[in-house]
């Protein structure tokens, strides 16, 4: 067999409402996967707890010198048991990315706006349903904000590149 990587994809439900864009989350336990995924800048995997069948597998293919990437799709929790085409569309958005390829998907596209439909109308006649999501909007949306904040090491670097270029004849003695 002459398998270059290894890439496994699925789904988890999570604390997120149906109502914004899905989540995707993308790792990988390589530091480089090598020139064809440059552009890729997957993190490395954050989670501690029991093992599944994935990890296992992306270990296994490790050992023996294959790379591998990981792509997981967050459904709402609130969902279960419902195929979320929302979810399938985020994550083939994402392969696409990934492997740099284009592929239809138009149809899932519908398919996911005809789903958050179905389930806006199931849900507005359900106060205590609609108030969830609105909670789980409120947290999306605030982290959101926080993620687009810049880093404070990068907020501190960029102010002493800024007071650098203001008093350059001070050099040094212009960051005490």
């Amino acid at each position: 067999m002459n398998v270059e990587m290894l890439v496994t994809v699925g789904a988890l439900l999570d604390e997120v409402p149906h109502t914004r864009t899905a989540v995707v989350m993308s790792t990988t336990i390589h530091d480089n996967l090598g020139p064809r995924y440059e552009h890729v800048n997957y993190a490395r995997p954050n989670y501690e707890g029991p093992s599944g069948m994935t990890s296992a597998t992306m270990d296994t293919f490790a050992r023996r010198g294959i790379m591998s990437a990981s792509i997981w799709g967050h459904a709402p929790r609130y969902l279960q048991g419902a195929q979320n085409p929302a979810i399938t569309l985020a994550i083939v958005e994402e392969i696409q990315r990934f492997a740099n390829l284009t592929v239809g998907t138009e149809a899932l596209q519908e398919e996911a706006e005809d789903f958050r439909t179905r389930v806006d109308y199931a849900l507005q006649n359900t106060p205590k349903a609609v108030e969830y999501v609105e909670t789980l909007e409120e947290r999306y949306d605030s982290e959101l904000e926080v993620a687009d904040d810049p880093e404070p090491a990068a907020l501190i670097d960029e102010l002493d590149e800024f007071l650098r270029t203001r008093n350059p004849d001070k050099g040094e003695e212009s960051r005490n």
